[in-house]
């Protein structure tokens, strides 16, 4: 519901939407988490990691295949594995450091840009409380115009016995648990979320609770199992357009 006539809707023109179709989803679907990060964090960790697992030998040759002492061969052999592991683990520490001095260095560039941001923050601060009671003064009438546009509840509030008889009997059929899901969305529509308080800041410091103080104040038996109510009220609740 983001365009209309393939208009793109503006922040105020999408709340605007979503306030008159107050039964409709108004979340966006969760993302998986990123997959675990199993890469070891520096080269010589690396390096450590591949010496443990052998993958540094190598295919080894046979001692014997040239001649000479067994002995010989074996020893030569190992002192070229061990050689090889040395200059590995050397490695590893020079890119280390380096990249110690590539993160001081960026450190030092994350500092400056921070300090470039804050300048940058408080001249648009200075630019922005020239215009602040105006800009106020707009959002109270938008803040009007939704609460105009949102419809009255088209059923009245449901009460605690029929909300706990609903939940009970949720799994029966199909048919229950869509009932059980519209009578959380009618009470959603009566005890919505609403700003009741803000500090001398301006900030949101106290708010009606919405369904959770609801449940907690009149309907303690389902005040535990909040997050199932949500569940089956977004089953009925058909996307936006």
């Amino acid at each position: 519901m983001d365009r209309i006539d393939g208009k793109k809707l503006t922040r105020f023109e999408l709340r605007l939407e979503r306030a008159k179709n107050p039964r409709c989803r108004k979340y966006k679907p969760r993302l998986p988490p990123p997959p675990a990060q199993t890469a070891p964090r520096t080269n010589l960790q690396a390096a450590l990691e591949e010496l443990r697992s052998g993958e540094l030998a190598g295919a080894q040759y046979d001692p014997c295949m040239y001649g000479g002492s067994p002995l010989a061969k074996r020893a030569l052999a190992e002192l070229e594995s061990g050689v090889k592991a040395a200059v590995v683990v050397a490695s590893a520490i020079v890119a280390d450091t380096v990249d110690s001095v590539k993160g001081a260095i960026e450190k030092r560039k994350e500092k400056k840009r921070l300090k470039a941001e804050a300048e940058l923050r408080a001249q648009n601060l200075a630019i922005r409380r020239k215009y602040y009671g105006k800009d106020a003064e707009r959002r109270r009438d938008e803040a009007e115009r939704i609460r105009a546009a949102t419809p009255a509840p088209a059923n009245p509030i449901p009460t605690r016995e029929a909300l706990v008889h609903a939940y009970i009997h949720r799994h029966v059929s199909e048919e229950a648990a869509i009932r059980f899901g519209n009578l959380i969305a009618d009470l959603e529509e009566h005890v919505s979320w609403k700003l009741t308080l803000r500090n001398s800041d301006g900030r949101i410091v106290k708010g009606s609770g919405g369904i959770r103080e609801w449940l907690k104040k009149n309907c303690p038996e389902l005040a535990p199992h909040y997050h199932t109510c949500q569940r089956f009220k977004r089953k009925t609740q058909p996307d936006a357009k």
